[in-house]
C-alpha cells in the first residue's frame, strides 16, 4: 500500500487543512481552445498511453502508435484556416464521460489538497525542457514542505464507479506497476518535470463515502523507462519529418 495513502487512512482526524486557497489558476486553462491549440502537432504525456503500444509478432510499434503519429502529422500540415476549423470540431465534441471528469477534477484537487494540507497549483500545457515537440499538462503541482519534496499530480475521476473501485483496490494492495494503463503518462509527467520527486496519482469518485471516495499513490521516477520514452519519441519525430518532408510513409520509417 502507498505510504501516503496509508497515512491518510489511519489518521483522517489529524488531516491538516490549508489556510489559503488551494488551487491557483494560470493562463491557458486546461481544455480551453488555447490549451488545445498549444498541443497541436506535439507529443503529449497523455498521448504516450497510445504511443507505447506495441504491434503483433514482436513489432515495436503497433497500429495505435502509428495512428498517433499520423494524427500529429495531420495537425502539423494544416493551414491556419484548417486549424481554426479543427479546433471548432474539438470544442464541439461532447462526451459525458469527459464532462464528468472535467466537472469533478477541481473537487478532487481540493480534496487532495485538504488531505495533504498543501497548496496545489493548477498548471497549463508546458514544453519538455529537452525537446520542443513534446509536452504535457499535469493536473497540479505541490510541495511537501516537511519532506522537501515537489510532486506533480495526475487525477482521474472515472465516470464508471467500478473503475474507481479498481483503482482503490490496486492502491490498497500495491498492485500499481509498469503494466498499469497510465504508467506511460505518469513517467512522461516526470520526464517533463525534472525537478519533481514523484507523480501523485489520484482517483476520485464523489458518489462514494469518505475515505473510499479518494485513493492515491506516489509514482516515482523510472529512469530507464524515461530513457526508453525519449528514444521512442525521437524515432517518432523522425518518422513524422520523413513523411512531411520526403513523403516516406510513417510505418516505413518505423519498421526499418
Amino acid at each position: 500500500m502507498s505510504e501516503l495513502f496509508d497515512d491518510y487512512l489511519t489518521d483522517l482526524a489529524a488531516t491538516a487543512k490549508p489556510s489559503e486557497k488551494t488551487v491557483e489558476r494560470v493562463e491557458a486553462e486546461q481544455k480551453s481552445r488555447e490549451w488545445f491549440q498549444s498541443r497541436l502537432g506535439k507529443f503529449t504525456a497523455s498521448g504516450m498511453i497510445d504511443y507505447v503500444t506495441a504491434g503483433t509478432k514482436g513489432a515495436e510499434f503497433g497500429v495505435t502508435a502509428i495512428n498517433y503519429l499520423a494524427k500529429l502529422a495531420v495537425e502539423r500540415s494544416m493551414t491556419d484556416e484548417g486549424i481554426e476549423m479543427y479546433l471548432d470540431s474539438i470544442m464541439h465534441k461532447e462526451f459525458w464521460q469527459c464532462q464528468w471528469g472535467e466537472k469533478n477534477e477541481p473537487v478532487a484537487r481540493e480534496r487532495i489538497s485538504e488531505i495533504f494540507g498543501v497548496k496545489i497549483s493548477e498548471t497549463s500545457f508546458s514544453i519538455n525542457p529537452k525537446i520542443p515537440y513534446f509536452g504535457g499538462s499535469v493536473d497540479g503541482v505541490g510541495v511537501l514542505t516537511a519532506q522537501k519534496k515537489k510532486f506533480v499530480t495526475e487525477i482521474k475521476c472515472p465516470a464508471d464507479p467500478l473503475i474507481h473501485e479498481k483503482n482503490v483496490q490496486m492502491i490498497l494492495t500495491g498492485g500499481i506497476d509498469a503494466k498499469h494503463k497510465y504508467y506511460p503518462q505518469w513517467q512522461a509527467h516526470l520526464m517533463n518535470n525534472e525537478d519533481a520527486d514523484f507523480c501523485l496519482f489520484g482517483s476520485f469518485d464523489p458518489r462514494r463515502r469518505s475515505p473510499k471516495d479518494v485513493a492515491f499513490t506516489e509514482i516515482y521516477r523510472d529512469t530507464s523507462y524515461i530513457d526508453w520514452l525519449y528514444d521512442r519519441v525521437e524515432r517518432g519525430e523522425k518518422a513524422i519529418n520523413d513523411y512531411l518532408l520526403l513523403g516516406v510513409p510513417i510505418s516505413t520509417t518505423l519498421n526499418k
